[in-house]
């Protein structure tokens, strides 16, 4: 969600600013340094997550006056960023900053564009102006995400999830398809907080989060942190062969993965449990039963031996 949020802002800026070349950082709280929430760059997306110092930039005088400024541009990592020496390039950066609600500086929007052109004073109007829009959008964007996100793996929490679940419930219902839950346990998961420590035991968490983001459909799958060292996964349109095409992959890739290696001198092997539970809207079940069948399904892969997945017997997949 966060992310079409920024690259809607991101598109809109490189319209109205005209440019090829958009960025837009969050201001971390030193004040110092800031986080690209995301960049356009001729058409392609430049990710999220990549710390820039603004100390002794630019975009540390920007932030100080609170105004908007020009600079002499460069490309740092595909991401316009304003310099105070004069660059080989052929564009400068327009640096304009969103301000909060207590006019503190939340983000820094930069925009490329060719030297010695000034933009149109109805164009720097409608910039200055959206700003302000903007800024309200990241602040609103980061408040949701405190709210729904968990703070250690970075997925949705159990709130979320169960918000999103009815919506697709009640989707499924009225229209039809099919819905899918995965909800998985690490196996022996309190032998490695007993023997390594929870710190240990964290980076395992964090490290199977990060698998099931690269597993999983994004923008459409739903990975949420379950409790503890359950994580569940919405995957609405999903049948049972499918959510056991998905399951096999995390499966197996949690078997060969090396769990908090940079930790250890020996990379931890582990394993994760799964259950399916699957309906359609012949076959409809309130999400409390559909969340109880995958629970039940996970009991039975636990017992079974672990590191397997089960689904209900009474549906014969066409898949092995």
């Amino acid at each position: 969600m966060i992310e079409k949020l920024v690259k809607n802002v991101l598109d809109t800026l490189a319209g109205l600013g005209d440019s090829e070349k958009v960025a837009l950082f969050h201001v971390l709280e030193n004040q110092c340094a800031g986080e690209l929430a995301g960049g356009f760059n001729t058409g392609n997306f430049i990710g999220t997550g990549k710390i820039f110092d603004f100390q002794d930039s630019p975009l540390q005088e920007v932030l100080n006056s609170k105004q908007p400024m020009t600079f002499h541009g460069q490309l740092i990592d595909d991401v316009p960023f304003p310099s105070y020496q004069e660059t080989h390039s052929s564009f400068e950066c327009l640096c304009l900053p969103l301000l909060g609600e207590e006019t503190d500086v939340i983000g820094i929007a930069v925009i490329a564009q060719p030297m010695g052109i000034t933009q149109p004073d109805y164009r720097l109007r409608t910039l200055n102006m959206l700003r302000t829009l903007i800024a309200a959008a990241m602040e609103n964007a980061r408040l949701f995400q405190l709210a729904t996100t968990d703070s250690l793996t970075g997925l949705y929490v159990r709130r979320y999830f169960d918000i999103r679940l009815h919506e697709e419930s009640v989707r499924l219902r009225r229209h039809g398809g099919t819905l899918a839950l995965l909800l998985m346990d690490i196996d022996f998961f309190k032998q490695v907080n007993d023997t390594y420590g929870h710190p240990i035991g964290d980076d395992v968490l964090k490290d199977l989060a990060q698998l099931l983001l690269e597993c999983t459909r994004q923008d459409f799958d739903l990975p949420c942190r379950f409790g503890g060292e359950e994580f569940i996964i919405l995957l609405p349109q999903t049948n049972l062969e499918g959510a056991l095409v998905l399951a096999e992959r995390i499966r197996k890739r949690c078997e060969q993965h090396p769990f908090a290696a940079s930790q250890l001198a020996q990379a931890l092997r582990v394993t994760v449990s799964i259950g399916i539970s699957t309906m359609e809207q012949a076959t409809w079940m309130p999400t409390e039963h559909l969340i109880q069948q995958a629970d039940e399904m996970l009991y039975a892969a636990k017992q079974a031996g672990r590191n397997q997945i089960f689904y209900p017997q009474s549906v014969s997949p066409s898949v092995s």
